[in-house]
């Protein structure tokens, strides 16, 4: 079978007919906030969530290699679905970090997408219903992803990414190999994004990344700045802030 190299190069190509799509999350914050990514990227081209493999169009598995016990379940649920007729897109941090054994476990996989090109779905998405397969596209695109952030329906709670990647080098973590260095979303992003999520009715904004603490740093900003910037919304709502390195703030 011919594997596709799939380049940063996209628009989005919005269908007629509703895709019924099924989304799995695995991981961490950031990764639940990329699912909300992905959910606002299919909206754009008319995109449906669904609850239930069976009713899909189409499968995205959203992974994380962070911990060796979630790949491994990620891997075995990867290997139930290749008996299946159902195009299969595997996203997330797990590309960059065990795409081997992603491509073992699936070898008939539809694309493989890296978690800072997951915007690029919006073009995938149909190229998979039209019969393509082996698209892979791990690099970043290089725009904010924010633009494309759709709230979790039915709650008074979202998460939203202010940056991903970190500054350590440990030996033991594969973040940096998932995710790269700190880069951090633009002020302005973040604080067009929040003030939508609160005009919309959400009560708690989760700030979340790899590393809070890192905000800003290849921008010439901080977390203090932002928080600053973001407190002067009106509305009711309150912030949580989580995962990040105190010594860096």
């Amino acid at each position: 079978m011919m594997r596709l190299r799939y380049f940063p190069m996209f628009r989005a190509v919005r269908c007629q007919m509703a895709i019924n799509f099924y989304l799995e999350t695995f991981g961490c914050s950031l990764n639940s906030a990329d699912s909300d990514i992905i959910v606002g990227t299919l909206a754009r081209i008319n995109g449906n969530r669904v609850e239930s493999i069976d009713a899909a169009d189409i499968i995205i598995m959203n992974t994380c290699g962070v911990k060796e016990p979630t790949e491994d379940r990620i891997i075995s649920k990867l290997e139930q679905l290749s008996s299946g007729k159902t195009p299969v897109i595997v996203a997330g941090c797990l590309p960059k970090i065990s795409f081997a054994r992603i491509e073992t476990a699936l070898p008939d996989y539809a694309a493989i997408i890296g978690p800072q090109s997951i915007q690029s779905l919006s073009e995938v998405v149909p190229r998979v219903l039209k019969g393509e397969v082996g698209i892979v596209h791990l690099d970043s695109i290089g725009e904010s992803k924010l633009a494309w952030f759709e709230g979790p329906p039915n709650s008074v709670i979202c998460t939203i990414p202010i940056c991903e990647g970190c500054l350590g080098n440990c030996t033991y973590c594969a973040v940096k190999f998932a995710r790269g260095a700190v880069k951090s979303y633009s002020k302005r992003d973040i604080f067009d994004t929040v003030e939508r999520c609160v005009h919309s009715g959400y009560k708690e904004i989760r700030i979340t990344s790899q590393d809070l603490g890192t905000y800003g740093v290849d921008i010439d900003s901080n977390l203090v700045e932002m928080t600053t910037m973001i407190d002067k919304i009106d509305g009711e709502h309150r912030f949580r802030l989580g995962m990040f390195n105190p010594n860096l703030v």
